[in-house]
């Protein structure tokens, strides 16, 4: 069994996100290219969304905020793609709100 690095299996995912949006959605999809952010731009008739896509869901709170940020900017809408338990892509949308700096949260989880 071949072992796969981080940053292979990232671009693997985003791949497969890609196609799951444009083949089972119709949405035009943009991947972009060379760790830019958002991963992928997926434009419907009636909304954009800007994906940053997370195999096992976990995101820093500073990527969950500049997310929601840009997405408010471009009126967008921001989701986290991730695998679940059964190797499904997920798609959830980012609600993200600014907590009070005291509270320690190194980590946010797309997961429910």
């Amino acid at each position: 069994m071949r072992l796969k690095n981080p940053k292979r299996k990232g671009i693997e995912f985003e791949r497969r996100v890609r196609r799951y949006l444009q083949e089972y959605l119709g949405a035009f999809v943009v991947r972009q290219p060379c760790s830019a952010f958002p991963d992928i731009i997926a434009i419907f008739p009636d909304a954009i969304y800007f994906v940053e896509c997370k195999v096992n869901g976990y995101i820093k709170a500073s990527e969950l905020k500049r997310l929601s940020d840009l997405a408010k900017e471009y009126w967008a809408l921001p989701f986290i793609a991730y695998l679940n338990k059964d190797n499904n892509i997920v798609l959830q949308e980012v609600d993200y709100e600014e907590k009070d700096p005291t509270e320690r949260e190194e980590t946010r989880t797309a997961k429910a």
